[in-house]
């Protein structure tokens, strides 16, 4: 089994937390790229750096390498498990006043 690998990509430039540690700012030009744990739940945290973005929050379960059943609903973004491990999560903010 691969060492599962996350690929995040915002639309709008922001920091990156994941299970409560800052991994770093990243958007869409320079993604942020890390190796997570195969089992467990990943608690992923978005804060923009612009103004009047929200900022997202999700749990991911993993089982395996995997996304697992039982992750939160992924509005706000877009995930897909490609082939190796690698877990792709676009994040797409809304903006203050649309909700």
């Amino acid at each position: 089994m691969a060492h599962p690998v996350l690929y995040i990509s915002p639309d709008t430039a922001g920091l990156i937390y994941v299970n409560g540690h800052l991994a770093g700012e990243c958007d869409a030009a320079q993604p942020l790229v890390m190796p997570v744990a195969p089992q467990g739940a990943l608690y992923i945290e978005y804060h923009p750096l612009r103004a009047g973005y929200m900022p997202v929050s999700r749990r991911i379960n993993m089982a395996g390498g995997c996304i697992a059943p039982g992750s939160e609903p992924l509005e706000d973004m877009y995930i897909v498990a490609w082939p190796g491990a690698v877990i792709d999560v676009e994040i797409t903010p809304q903006r203050i006043g649309m909700l």
